[in-house]
């Protein structure tokens, strides 16, 4: 397999991770978490992590201009929620 093919591959599995990560109906301490071991995870590939990074702001900035699913706003109130206790 060329490196290039390869290479990716690799970018194409960190962006599902990342949107993954983002979308998931969880905690902001697990949705740290599930950071953190991405960027492990990457460094441990020798994927480069300001290129996860930048997937991260990418996805971030496509998130942002399209409306959120019931699902992400009540996870959104439930977190709100929790803050205030």
């Amino acid at each position: 397999m060329n490196a290039a093919l390869l290479w990716s591959h690799k970018r194409a599995a960190f962006t599902h991770y990342i949107n993954r990560v983002l979308t998931l109906p969880i905690t902001e301490q697990a949705r740290t978490q599930e950071w953190e071991d991405i960027c492990n995870i990457a460094q441990q590939n020798g994927f480069p992590i300001k290129v996860i990074q930048n997937i991260k702001e990418k996805e971030i900035a496509k998130q942002n201009k399209r409306p959120k699913s019931k699902n992400e706003e009540k996870t959104e109130q439930t977190e709100q929620t929790n803050n205030k206790k």
